[in-house]
């Protein structure tokens, strides 16, 4: 019955295109990292544009800043 039912959930992974997975981990990972800018204050909600650029300067959104910063330096340098 495992064996069976294994088979089965192997197939229906092997008949979405891979194309189709790399978007779909594409677009939930843009929409994690859109509310975490949400979050930070860096992209806030605008009547007119929907989201604008929120004030950088505020000292709740430079931790965010710091932390994305640290993050880029820290991708880049463990890359090689």
């Amino acid at each position: 019955m495992v064996r069976t039912a294994r088979s089965v959930r192997e197939k229906i992974l092997d008949a979405i295109p891979r194309d189709l997975k790399l978007a779909t981990a594409c677009g939930i990972g843009l929409f994690i990292a859109f509310v975490g800018l949400q979050a930070g204050g860096i992209v806030v909600l605008n009547k007119s544009t929907l989201v604008t650029m929120g004030n950088l300067g505020k000292p709740t959104t430079l931790p965010s800043i710091f932390g994305m910063l640290l993050i880029c330096v820290l991708y880049f340098a463990f890359l090689t």
